[in-house]
């Protein structure tokens, strides 16, 4: 079976936008015992400490 993986800034479900899609997806996909993970770029720079400079400047 195929992994598949979703990569957006956030997975928050703010009511609008890609996130929100992007978790509807995810929990869709999982409902359906589809092999996912997601990766949350915002959850990155948290870790490296580059906080909003880095996102407002780097595309992934």
């Amino acid at each position: 079976m195929e992994k598949v993986y979703l990569i957006n800034y956030t997975f928050a479900e703010n009511g609008r936008g890609v996130s929100t899609y992007s978790i509807r997806l995810y929990n869709e996909l999982l409902k359906e015992n589809v092999d996912t993970e997601k990766i949350a770029t915002n959850d990155f720079l948290r870790r490296i400490k580059l906080g909003m400079e880095l996102k407002n400047t780097l595309f992934f």
